[in-house]
């Protein structure tokens, strides 16, 4: 005779002298699944797999690597084309910026304030070189050009009161950018970026500062800048000296 499996779960015919349920004639719903074999394989399996899927851990989504393996992955020429396009630039919104006032000739005034901006970012990497640098003689190098920078910084306002130049003393895009990587950075990492951008930062700094000490108009002003061309130099040979010993170590 025909009958029904009354076993928990079970809603199949069961045939006369099969001895077991008919499950293909009458798939069953339990607790809002259903089961189509005997056994009940496929709601273990589903709820197995659904385990499994919780435990597994959240994949990261695709997206911009963080901040200090991005700045690494900046390699050396790309950083001195950033910083040789940020003084290019800066000399350029400097002709926008002269003053008809001032007692000196649009190519020092070019000067004046070119050389404000980049003083503006020495000292502020400079102190961040203070805080976040991992060797002492980094440090110790960050404190140096902090000080210098500032004197050098003073000299010129100074000197841009007697000229009647007004001066803008805040970073220019390109460094800005720059600075902001490094606030990301720590330790061994910092220092060798920040050593790098010092390297290409003096290059061009240099290069401003004897222009001017050679082609400037006004004698205050080259005599400004020919006073002040050395520190620049010894400050280039420092960032040489310490990136050199670094990877010297790193060996």
């Amino acid at each position: 005779m025909e009958g029904l499996d009354r076993r928990p779960g079970r809603c199949s015919v069961v045939i006369a002298g099969s001895g077991s349920p008919n499950h293909e004639q009458w798939p069953c719903r339990r607790r809002g699944r259903l089961s189509s074999r005997p056994d009940g394989s496929l709601h273990r399996s589903f709820r197995a797999s659904r385990m499994q899927a919780r435990r597994q851990p959240p994949t990261k989504r695709a997206g911009r690597p963080s901040q200090p393996r991005r700045w690494a992955m900046l390699n050396s020429k790309y950083r001195h084309a950033v910083v040789a396009a940020g003084l290019a630039a800066l000399i350029a919104a400097g002709c926008s910026l002269l003053q008809s006032s001032a007692e000196v000739t649009p190519v020092d005034q070019q000067f004046m304030l070119t050389a404000a901006s980049v003083g503006t970012a020495e000292v502020d990497m400079a102190e961040l070189a203070e805080h976040q640098a991992g060797d002492p003689a980094v440090k110790a190098y960050g404190r140096r050009l902090a000080q210098e920078h500032t004197r050098i910084n003073d000299e010129l306002t100074q000197l841009a009161a007697r000229k009647h130049v007004e001066l803008i003393k805040a970073m220019d895009p390109a460094n800005r950018t720059l600075y902001e990587e490094l606030t990301h950075l720590n330790g061994k990492l910092f220092d060798r970026e920040y050593l790098l951008a010092q390297m290409n930062m003096h290059r061009m700094g240099n290069g401003l500062y004897e222009s001017e000490a050679q082609a400037g108009e006004d004698a205050d002003v080259k005599a400004f800048a020919a006073n002040n061309s050395p520190a620049g130099v010894e400050q280039l040979r420092l960032a040489q000296s310490l990136l050199g010993a670094q990877a010297r170590v790193g060996r």
